[in-house]
């Protein structure tokens, strides 16, 4: 599964869109994001990514996620920067 985030715009594949169980157009910023598949966690995650995000997303993490069908799944996050945006890579 991957994801495009470019400024505040994000852009999901259709592997993404399987694994989140998100429509591909439902999640387009990273505040909806987080919001949808960290529900109650979102300060957490979200200042687990700013902090991997900060030192160029050093290592893949291990975090949960919370499907649109409310299922949880443990995936493998791991994310790289250019000068275009960022883009993750996850897998469960």
């Amino acid at each position: 599964a991957a994801v495009f985030l470019g400024g505040e715009r994000l852009v999901m594949n259709r592997g993404a869109e399987h694994l989140t169980g998100h429509p591909r157009n439902a999640l387009r910023s990273i505040d909806a994001w987080f919001e949808a598949l960290y529900p109650g966690r979102v300060a957490e995650v979200k200042a687990l990514y700013l902090e991997d995000r900060a030192q160029g997303f050093p290592e893949p993490r291990v975090v949960p996620l919370r499907r649109a069908d409310g299922e949880m799944r443990w995936v493998s996050f791991s994310g790289s920067m250019s000068d275009l945006g960022e883009f993750w890579v996850m897998h469960d």
